[in-house]
This record gives structure tokens, sequence and C-alpha cells, in this order.
């Protein structure tokens, strides 16, 4: 954003909110979403825009991603509409073919989506089995619990909700023009890792998987936590869905730390510890909600 003249970075976040907000609307998916914003950043890295075709560089951005990834996409009526007329039918022909001139067609990347969900995986796999897999211990019961959608599940959940909170919160600075999608998506696990107390929120295994370490993701982790301190704050207005989705994951991690009586870091890689805030206090949760749920019944 320091290249460009006439606008500047609030207009550039004003913009991506505005954009997550069509997003929503027209029900599309997440990857158009990061697509888009691939794209448009990559477009203003690389030529001018004035403060009155913004708005239309962004509709084209997501008007290009949706005709890559969606089988349905909405039509440039659709964006004429939603821009309240701004433009012409022209104007939006125009800048799709100036875009796609100035990103040499390569309209497809990796983006997060690509990388999130499987280091989400990896990671739940390495908890489910433990270090030890031939004697997973507690893990047998976590997996039980989870099977049977515990608050040990919604816990889950939680942080991998809070994880694409924080991988949506990105494309709202510069971290995704300036950081790979693998390194965007290491960052904000390791984050909601953190938040959730994990004993060790970036192990070995995840290390080797993607060439990331704690330290090498220091600067981004960083930059993630002054966007969501400014979120908190009411400095920074985040995307409607990724605030609800963080509050929602937080609140989750709330009521299940209340609900299980566990403090901070008790629940790690799938395994619970024998003390009386930890496994005791399950069971004994467990049994209040049975005897609940027969009175109920």
């Amino acid at each position: 954003m320091a290249a460009q003249r006439d606008i500047n970075g609030r207009m550039q976040k004003i913009c991506v909110v505005w954009l997550m907000e069509v997003h929503r609307k027209y029900r599309l998916r997440r990857r158009t979403y990061f697509l888009a914003i691939s794209n448009f950043d990559r477009y203003l890295c690389r030529r001018q825009v004035s403060r009155r075709e913004l708005q239309l560089v962004g509709c084209c951005a997501m008007l290009i991603a949706s005709k890559t990834e969606e089988i349905t996409p909405p039509g440039v009526a659709d964006f004429f509409h939603i821009c309240d007329n701004a433009y012409t039918t022209e104007d939006f022909q125009r800048m799709e073919c100036t875009m796609l001139a100035a990103l040499d067609f390569a309209a497809e990347g990796p983006t997060v989506v690509e990388f999130l969900p499987h280091l989400i995986f990896a990671f739940n796999a390495l908890g489910n089995l433990g270090p030890d897999p031939v004697r997973p211990g507690p893990a047998g019961l976590i997996a039980f619990a989870k099977q049977f959608g515990s608050w040990y599940g919604r816990f889950d959940d939680s942080r991998n909700k809070l994880a694409w909170y924080f991988a949506e919160l990105a494309s709202l600075e510069d971290q995704t023009a300036v950081n790979s999608p693998c390194h965007c998506a290491a960052s904000a696990l390791l984050l909601s890792n953190r938040i959730h107390g994990h004993r060790e929120p970036w192990p070995q295994m995840l290390s080797d998987l993607t060439g990331e370490t704690e330290s090498s993701m220091a600067d981004c982790v960083e930059g993630l936590q002054k966007l969501h301190a400014r979120v908190q704050q009411g400095a920074l207005c985040a995307p409607g869905r990724s605030h609800r989705q963080g509050l929602e994951a937080q609140r989750a991690l709330s009521n299940y730390e209340q609900f299980y009586g566990l403090t901070k870091g008790a629940a790690t890689y799938g395994q619970v510890t024998s003390s009386s805030a930890g496994l005791n206090g399950w069971a004994r949760a467990q049994l209040a909600t049975d005897n609940q749920a027969r009175l109920i019944n």
C-alpha cells in the first residue's frame, strides 16, 4: 500500500470488510474469498488505483475468483446492483480485462484454504494418538467422548473456528500479500493453540510438515495479536462472520473450562490430567449431565 498515491491502508481495510459482506451475502465458498483477496492485493501491488475505482477493483477481484471457484457465480448484473449503480457494465468489463492482464492471467493459486484444514487435521491426529500410538492411554477416552459430541469435541471445534478467524483477520492487513498462504495458516493455528492453552502449541511434527518454526512465525503471530486487540478495542472493524466466529470460539472455550473445571492447558493432545480438576472433574460433570438428562426425560 505504500506505493499507492491516492488510497491508504484504511481504505483498503474498509474495502476488504465490504468484500467479506458481499461474500457472505451471496454465500460463496471460503476459498473464493481468499482467492479474491489474493487477486485484490496483488493488483494493488502492481497498478495505481484511484479512490473512485477501489470498490470496482474489489468487485472485479471477487468476480474473477467466483468464476474460478463457483458453479453458479454471481454475474456482472449482481455486482452492478450491489454497487448501487456506481459503475457501468463497460467499467466492469474494462477493469476485469485490466486486472487479468496485470496478474498475467494467474487468477488461480494456493490460498490458506489449501493449508489450514490439513494442519488442523494433522494436529488432531497427533492429539488422538498421543506420544505413544501403541498405548494412547487417556486419548482413547477423549476419542470416545468426541465421538458422542461431548464438550471436548466442541472445545476442538472452538479451536478450529478461532484459527479460521485469525486466518480471515489476516486479510485485513498486508499479511496475505507479504507472507505465503502456508505461513499465514500456520501462524493462525499457532496463535489459536496458544490461546487455548496447549502445552506444546507447535509440535515438531508440524514443524517438519511445514518447515515453519515458532521463531519464524513470530512476526506474523504478533501482527495477528495486534489486529485482534484492535478489534476487541473497537479500533478496527472486523468482517462480520469472522468476528462472530471468534466470539463464539472464545465463548465455547470459556464454557468448556467452566463446565469441566479444567484449568488453562489441562487438555493437551487428547490427554486429560488425572487430577481432581481434570479426569475426575470430567467424570463428575458427565454424571451431572446424565442425571439432568434423566430428569428432563
